[in-house]
């Protein structure tokens, strides 16, 4: 008998991403699952219309995934001592096959109703977005800088607001988040870093200022 993985073909996605859909799945709790959206891969296991030196890139598709675990190891390294720690952004709970390629398995993050919680671009369109989001954005931002976390497409549908997983106002980021430069400076020196950090949150204070239609901030 083969060893089992999971099937996903015949489930509904929660929400898609350019590249990616994720799954909730009962096979694992309190989790979601993120695949590559299989018409973005082409036959070499590339996203469709990456050229040049991206193709070289050893991990191919699951780039992103390599990314996000790197950073998730790098401070998991530096909180080692810290059991139950917490991350501005969705801890990682390992790789697990699927029927759509490998699939990341992440902590969900959900808000006061139990369902996914909402992102800040959301609560932004909706015209609920209020002082104690932008708040918990900021000190989203702050705890990037302290724990020089390397932050890298982030935008507004991308960090979600939650009460539930400390108990008090949250932003997390679900996606997002590594070094994504071939020399990895901001992950090297942790002033660019906190230059980079800056800059994100002074577009993202900028952004959420603007009407909901035209609100966007993105890739830095």
């Amino acid at each position: 008998m083969g060893r089992p993985f999971l099937e996903l073909s015949d489930r509904t996605p929660v929400c898609f991403g350019d590249t990616r859909q994720i799954y909730e799945v009962s096979d694992y709790p309190g989790s979601l699952v993120r695949t590559i959206r299989p018409e973005r891969v082409d036959a070499f296991g590339h996203l469709v219309g990456k050229n040049g030196m991206k193709r070289l890139r050893m991990a191919g598709c699951y780039q992103g995934f390599a990314r996000e675990l790197a950073e998730y190891l790098i401070q998991s390294r530096r909180l080692h001592t810290q059991p139950g720690f917490l991350l501005p952004f969705a801890h990682i709970y390992g790789l697990v096959q699927t029927d759509m390629g490998t699939g990341l398995v992440m902590e969900k993050i959900v808000g006061e109703d139990g369902e996914l919680a909402p992102t800040i671009g959301h609560l932004h369109a909706e015209g609920r977005l209020t002082d104690k989001h932008q708040a918990a954005l900021e000190a989203m931002f702050e705890r990037c800088r302290g724990l020089h976390i390397v932050l890298s497409d982030i935008h507004a549908n991308n960090i979600v607001y939650t009460e539930e997983r400390s108990g008090r106002p949250e932003c997390v980021s679900v996606d997002g988040f590594g070094e994504r430069v071939f020399i990895p400076i901001h992950r090297w020196f942790a002033s660019v870093n906190r230059r980079k950090i800056n800059r994100i949150a002074r577009d993202a204070a900028a952004s959420l200022r603007r009407p909901p239609a035209q609100e966007r901030w993105g890739r830095h």
